[in-house]
């Protein structure tokens, strides 16, 4: 097992013990913060746990207003 934070495992014989122990670790990382969150993960291949550079610090889009009526006037 390699995860990608740079942790290793133990050697198995078996992928699938060698998966459960990735599983196991990936349940126990800290949550990512919002703003660091992915929010096209297949695009950008990032997994859940990691923190997306691409998204990281963008606002999004459907926060945005539009102009008040003081800025069209």
């Amino acid at each position: 097992m390699r995860c990608t934070c740079g942790r290793t495992g133990e050697v198995h014989q078996v992928r699938s013990l060698a998966r459960m122990d990735l599983e196991r670790h990936i349940t126990t990382l800290p949550l990512v913060p919002a703003r660091q969150q992915c929010r096209d993960p297949q695009r950008h291949d990032c997994r859940e746990w990691e923190p997306c550079a691409l998204c990281e610090g963008q606002e999004p889009l459907f926060t945005l207003t539009g102009p008040t009526s003081e800025e069209t006037a």
